[in-house]
């Protein structure tokens, strides 16, 4: 079905139905059968008339049903008019069906000639084989006994196999004729003349008009024209003839429209954009212009020629196209519509790519025809190509993406990409349909639910981007930062979610703002030790003078003695400041790990003996270049803090080893990967918990009473293992115990063995340049170098110390140089000495440590450093070891 009003029809084969099958082998004509709709409780009559396109192998019908036909054609007026007729005392006209059946008749009604088997059928085969013609027989109707002598004029109408005929008994015809000769008697030859010549004219008379009228009903029908019937006068011949030409009106408004539609469709076949060939197996009988410009040819070459001339000799998976060409047209003929595409050849050719939909429109000669719609589809290749392609970059990017890539409707997980499987933990079918609140850290749920609502609900300014802890698959944390689109999925809202897992960023944000904070903490503690050094450095000396004064057996000598106890105590405290600010390496020397951790255990395992200390030492010396004081007091101060740690008592283990750090563990901490010394001290104590763990190196950070702890214990030992190029791991777990791992880079040079000597005060001539900011620094310093027999000159700060040395030339044999001081600080000042005299002797002198910018200062080439507070003992020492070489 190529057109039908229903468009769910249009497409459908029905050439299985019966009325269909006799439209197929008549093609052209009226044609009447049985119908019965979906939903009807049985089949109605109809009548359809039909005209055949044979350019396009379309029949074109027009079917009404027959209780619905007299709204096109009134068969009660054809039928009145045709009883109207009459011959004689009994002639009359009927009109009889092809096929034997009596349409219109006076006498006879549902009444088939053929089927009642009378004397007479040859007769009516004869009549209904064709006209026109003139027939005379004899007749019995039904009702009668005796057969009568009749003639019959009759003509058929091909279109609506319809046989028009007028009959009369040939007595009542010739009743004229027969009394005329019984009343002359003498004249039989004119009166049988006379008889003739009546019968010729009344018989003329009657079958003249109906013959003429048939003769153009055939020459109509012939000659495929409309032109109308004679109207003879205004009797029953001229009602019928104008019936007749009321009939013709109609069929010629009908035919018209057909051609109508008919040339719509010409049209459209000529201007479709596609190639559209009509074949006769694959011979090419008709195209459209379309079929010309694609194939790039003319209608005088394409005609006759094989479709397969317009192929390449194999399609593009290596089959013959002759092969494969023969199998589709084979498959259209018995099949439905192929469609199917195909690699076309121009005739100059060019090859392309085409979509070809072929079907078969029916037979011609006995000959199946094929219809083809040829498109080229270059351009849809080249963009599904090209789409493809994206689709493939889109999807290598998604499955390659470091982040979580995922969609979500009505809640539920629709889409996820690999590494959704690898942050979440799950397979990725033990993703999909699941709720995504399922992942969520149950602390974190309500937050999330209620962005994902509002985001959702159109809330446009919240931002995209926020993070959660999520629950994975072994029932681990991790933390992961999304970021939120909202998309149409399907028709429906979605979101599309990019996942990270930030878990290792925000531990090591969370360790840089550690870091941060214990640098500015640190940075107070240091400047608070390197003032309160020098108050301890001012008090030191003052001390150490009186000390000088008083004889052995004075009684204010114990309490100067006492004095300088005191300052030792308070210089230890400062060196914890010292150490929590990262203060620097007094003395770093190569040291065994093992030795330092033997000495540090036995010295506190004598003062706590409810403390079982046990050790697992590495077989082999473990050397790192560290300041030996210092590591010892991170070991005191860790040992202290297990103890604490034990009020009932309990065991400290103690274990060095040699370890190799990667890259991942020594980013977090800020630490070169390579070879690292490891010392781990764990109890068996009370534990930490996770809020407490991450504040215990913070500066006077504790949880024990005041009389128990300053807080500074873990602190310093934190900057002083950081200011050695190391870092602390802490580990804990509530009621099992804590470990603590000091982690140092391993040494390759030899362990430096330090031999005891005895401190002594050594005196000398020189002159020396003291500078220094601190008045009180100056005022007991150079009392200081003056009881060592020392001249002094003092310098309050770098400008001055730069003048007084190029003002007395030569004179001065050493400078003693503070640090840090406000203008030129030691630094500056250190590089304008050396160049006003390249060659005299530096010692640098700071309440901090020796790190950072002392120890740059050192290696410019400054000859030596001293700690404050310095006793006089070491800082007549120091000297003499400087100007003596």
């Amino acid at each position: 079905m190529v057109v039908h009003p229903n468009p769910k029809v249009q497409g459908s084969n029905f050439s299985s139905v019966d009325f269909f099958q006799k439209q197929l082998a008549r093609k052209e004509g009226y044609l009447e059968y049985d119908w019965q709709n979906p939903g009807e409780p049985e089949p109605r009559p109809k009548a359809l008339y039909m005209v055949y396109l044979k350019e396009l192998e379309w029949i074109i019908s027009v079917s009404s049903y027959r209780s619905e036909f007299s709204e096109l054609l009134n068969p009660g007026d054809l039928r009145d008019m045709v009883l109207s007729l009459q011959f004689g005392k009994s002639g009359y006209a009927y009109v009889l069906e092809k096929d034997g059946g009596v349409l219109i008749h006076p006498k006879l009604s549902e009444f088939n000639i053929l089927q009642h088997g009378t004397e007479n059928s040859d007769l009516c085969r004869e009549i209904l084989s064709g006209g026109p013609g003139i027939v005379e027989y004899e007749w019995r109707n039904p009702d009668e006994n005796v057969k009568r002598r009749k003639i019959a004029i009759y003509e058929s109408i091909p279109n609506y196999n319809w046989v028009v005929a007028s009959s009369a008994y040939l007595d009542e015809i010739m009743r004229p004729a027969k009394l005329a000769r019984i009343v002359t008697h003498g004249s039989a030859l004119l009166l049988l003349l006379t008889g003739g010549l009546a019968s010729f004219y009344l018989s003329g008379r009657l079958t003249r008009p109906v013959i003429k009228m048939l003769r153009q009903l055939d020459m109509n029908s012939t000659n495929a024209d409309y032109v109308r019937l004679p109207i003879p006068a205004d009797d029953e011949l001229g009602q019928l003839a104008r019936e007749f030409n009321a009939f013709l009106d109609m069929t010629e408004r009908q035919n018209n429209e057909i051609k109508s539609e008919r040339e719509r469709y010409r049209s459209l076949y000529e201007a479709s954009p596609d190639a559209i060939l009509l074949m006769m197996g694959v011979s090419i009988i008709d195209c459209n212009e379309s079929t010309l410009s694609l194939l790039r040819t003319n209608r005088l070459s394409i005609i006759g020629k094989n479709f397969l001339d317009y192929s390449p000799p194999e399609q593009k998976d290596g089959e013959p196209s002759a092969l494969l060409g023969e199998k589709l047209v084979k498959n259209a003929l018995i099949k439905e519509l192929q469609t199917f595409e195909w690699k076309t050849q121009t005739s100059d050719g060019r090859l392309f790519d085409s979509e070809v939909r072929l079907k078969r429109l029916g037979d011609e000669e006995g000959k199946p025809l094929l219809l083809a719609f040829v498109r080229d589809i270059t351009e849809r290749k080249k963009s599904e190509h090209a789409l493809r392609e994206s689709e493939l970059k889109y999807r290598q990017l998604v499955e390659t993406a470091n982040d979580s890539i995922f969609i979500a409707q009505g809640q539920k997980v629709i889409f996820a990409n690999a590494r959704s499987s690898e942050i979440s933990g799950y397979e990725i079918n033990e993703i999909l349909g699941r709720p995504f609140q399922a992942f969520i850290h149950p602390d974190d749920l309500q937050t999330v639910l209620d962005r994902f609502a509002r985001r959702t609900g159109g809330e446009r300014e919240l931002p995209s981007t926020y993070s959660f802890r999520l629950i994975t698959k072994q029932n681990t944390e991790k933390i992961v930062q999304i970021s939120v689109a909202i998309i149409e999925w399907n028709g429906k809202p979605a979101t599309l979610n990019c996942m990270r897992d930030i878990t290792e960023q925000k531990r090591m944000e969370d360790a840089l703002q550690q870091a941060q904070k214990m640098k500015s903490m640190g940075t107070l503690a240091g400047g608070i030790a390197h003032d309160f050094n020098n108050l301890l450095m001012g008090i030191q000396g003052r001390a150490s003078l009186m000390a000088m004064d008083l004889p052995p057996s004075h009684s204010l000598l114990e309490h100067v003695q006492a004095i300088d106890e005191y300052i030792r105590s308070a210089s230890g405290l400062t060196r914890q400041l010292l150490g929590a600010a990262r203060g620097g390496k007094y003395e770093p020397k190569p040291i065994d790990v093992n030795e330092v951790v033997n000495a540090s255990s036995a010295m506190f395992s004598r003062t706590r003996k409810e403390i079982q200390v046990e050790k697992q030492p590495s077989p082999d010396p473990i050397v790192v270049e560290a300041d030996r004081q210092q590591i010892e007091q991170v070991l005191l101060n860790m040992y202290v803090n297990a103890w604490q740690a034990m009020p009932e008592g309990g065991t400290i283990l103690l274990e060095t080893d040699v370890t190799t750090l990667d890259v991942n563990l020594c980013k977090l901490h800020n630490a070169m990967p390579g070879r690292y010394a490891t010392i781990s001290v764990k109890d068996n104590g009370m534990g930490i918990d996770g809020n407490d763990i991450k504040h215990v190196f913070d500066p006077f950070f504790t949880t024990k009473e005041k009389s128990r702890g300053t807080g500074l214990g873990l602190a310093s030992a934190y900057g002083i293992v950081k200011n050695h190029d190391g870092f602390i791991t802490v580990n804990s777990e509530v009621g099992i115990g804590t470990t603590f791992t000091v982690h140092l880079p391993v040494s390759d040079k030899k362990v430096y063995h330090e031999h005891p000597t005895v401190q002594e005060m050594r005196k000398g001539t020189e002159t020396i340049l003291l500078v220094d900011d601190e008045t009180m620094v100056i005022d007991v310093t150079t009392e200081l170098l003056k009881s060592m027999g020392y001249t002094v000159i003092a310098a309050n700060g770098g400008e001055q110390a730069i003048f007084e040395l190029s003002e007395t030339g030569d004179s001065i044999d050493l400078v003693i140089l503070d640090m840090i001081m406000p203008g030129m600080d030691g630094s500056a000042a250190f590089d304008r000495i050396r160049d006003v005299r390249p060659n005299i002797p530096v010692i640098l002198s700071s309440g901090y440590a020796r790190d950072g910018k002392a120890e740059e200062i050192m290696k410019r080439g400054c000859n030596g450093f001293i700690q404050k507070p310095y006793t006089i003992s070491k800082l007549s020492d120091k000297i003499r070891k400087v100007l003596d070489g």
